[in-house]
This record gives structure tokens, sequence and C-alpha cells, in this order.
């Protein structure tokens, strides 16, 4: 890899907070984490609306796939059929049920 050399001083101060040493060239891929959940409900009337009398389904299983098909995480729903995958690294995803 090359060397990357910042010299003291010279870096912009357009970012607010006039500190002459801030580097705001520097991207070192950091990222917030993502998340994925939902509901899993039993659609009776199957219109895609969760209605008044259509519960979520506790002990479903469902699985998170990355964009090539890998899979990421496997869980079931919870008591109220809710799910959540958390931690995720930025990127497509595909749930199977």
């Amino acid at each position: 890899s090359p060397v990357i050399t910042l010299a003291p001083g010279t870096e912009p101060t357009n970012d607010g907070d006039n500190d002459a040493e801030s580097d705001l060239t520097v991207d070192f891929g950091f990222h917030e984490l993502a998340q994925v959940g939902s509901l899993v409900w039993l659609d009776k009337n199957k219109d895609g609306v969760q209605d008044d009398d259509e519960p979520g389904v506790a002990g479903v299983t469902v699985i998170l796939y990355d964009a090539v098909g890998h899979k990421v995480a496997e869980m079931q729903t919870d008591v109220n059929g809710l799910f959540l995958f958390t931690d995720l690294l930025p990127g497509d995803y595909y749930l199977e049920f």
C-alpha cells in the first residue's frame, strides 16, 4: 500500500470546527450497521394488509440471505410474530419464510 502523508495545518477548515488539524479527506470505511425486521402475520383475507383480527404468528423461521444467496442468519419470530436481524453490514438482503 502506498504511504499517505498528511501535513499538519494544511487540511480544509470549512467543516465548521475551525481546526486546521481536522482531516476531511480520509475515509477509513467506517459505517453504521444496518438492521432488517418486520412482522409475520396470518393474512386471513389475503389482501396483503394486516387487519385488527389478523395476529402475528409466533415460531415462524425467517432466514436472511445476502444479495448473492449466502445464508447470513436465521431466527424464529417471537410470540407476537416479530423478528429483527441486527448488526448487519450495509447492502442488499432478502428474506425467506
